[in-house]
Parts: structure tokens; sequence; C-alpha cells
């Protein structure tokens, strides 16, 4: 009966996020009498408005939502280090998902490489608020316990690379599906970004199909 439950709730998020599940008469039939193969399960999704992706200075705390690129994270004498909030929107993941792999693609915007360890950890919340026109409402925000460092280099304007993508953020993601209110119904998900050096990412207002993207494996 748990496998029969298991099953019709993954086909029931399958459906809601717009993928694509091709299965072979057979499996179709036999399906409630084995745990389906779900290690294919991958979402991706882009920062879907410019009010989603902002920069918070790092003097003042101000928050700047119509940028149409994203320093990570220093940008100038006059905002220092900021503190980069990307929220992403409408995801579905089922409770009880097992993330298997994680990271947030960038696109450059230009070809600047100033050395610099960067902190990605994400909101403390399993659907989070949208970002408000107050001073530090990104660094200010609950964080997870996982956090993952990330050093980019090389970066081309442009590319849309490895280079461009951080590390594996499978942990954070982890974290905010565990939380007890989570049901996963079309949730938003925040990620910050802290730290030094400087590399250049295209944002949501100079062109939506290069806005940063959220991607995730998982099993279930």
């Amino acid at each position: 009966m748990l496998k029969i439950t298991n099953f019709l709730l993954l086909f029931t998020f399958i459906v809601c996020s717009g993928f694509t599940w091709e299965a072979s008469r057979d499996y179709v039939i036999h399906a409630p009498e084995m745990a389906p193969d779900t290690s294919y399960l991958r979402l991706e999704t882009r920062i879907a408005e410019g009010d989603n992706d902002v920069e918070e200075n790092g003097l003042t705390g101000d928050i700047y939502f119509n940028s149409t690129d994203l320093e990570l994270c220093h940008d100038r004498g006059s905002t220092g280090n900021q503190a980069i909030g990307l929220r992403f929107t409408t995801i579905w993941l089922p409770p009880g998902a097992e993330i298997t792999k994680a990271y947030i693609q960038f696109t450059a915007d230009e070809s600047v490489n100033i050395p610099g360890t960067l902190t990605i950890s994400g909101e403390d919340s399993a659907d989070s608020e949208p970002f408000q026109a107050q001073p530090y409402d990104v660094s200010a925000r609950p964080r997870t316990y996982a956090s993952v460092e990330w050093t980019p280099t090389g970066w081309l304007a442009d590319e849309t690379t490895a280079l461009q993508r951080t590390e594996d953020i499978s942990e954070i993601v982890q974290e905010i599906v565990n939380k007890s209110d989570f049901d996963g119904m079309g949730f938003a998900m925040t990620f910050i970004i802290e730290g030094e050096g400087k590399h250049i990412a295209k944002a949501y207002e100079l062109n939506p199909e290069t806005a940063p993207l959220l991607y995730v494996e998982y099993d279930f």
C-alpha cells in the first residue's frame, strides 16, 4: 500500500512540474507492484522576475532590484562586498525527496576575475517571502545550517559553462526539503551569496533567458 501511495504522489509531482515521463506499457501495468526508478528526476527553474535577483549594498544595506548584472560580490567602493539574494519560485518537489545533486548556473556578463571565496547559504524557510525594499532584507534572513564555499575562476563574457556553476548545494536544498512545514507545492526557495572577490553574472533584467538557473536532481 505504501508503494502505491508513493507512486501516486510521484506521478502528481511529475505532472504538476511539467516533466515528460516515458514508460513502457508493461511498466505502467506493473508499476504498483514495484518502487519506480526515480534516479532521472530533476527540475530546472530560472529567476522568474526582476525582483527575485537582488543586490544588497554591503555598506548601507540598501536593496537594489533593477540591476542588469549581479556582482559576486564586490561592486565598488560605495557598495563594498554585497550580499546577493536569489529567490526561485513555483518549485515542485515531493516531501521526503532525497536531493542527490543541485547547483546554481550563472551566465557571465563580463570577463572579470578578481579572486575571492563566496559562501552560499539558503533561507531557512519552507516557502520564502519576496524581497522587500528595506535595509538588510537579504543578509538578515534566517539561514540554513548548511552552507557551501565556492571560489569561481576563469569567467569569460557571455559564457554559461561549468566555470559559472556553483559547487554542489544539495545539502542546502535538502535541509529546506526536510523542514516539518515543507509541502513542496509550488514553493519559493531563496539562496544568499556573500563573500569577497568579483565576478559579474547576468541578471533577469538584462535577459530572462540568461537569468540565474537552479538545477536539482532527486530520488523519491
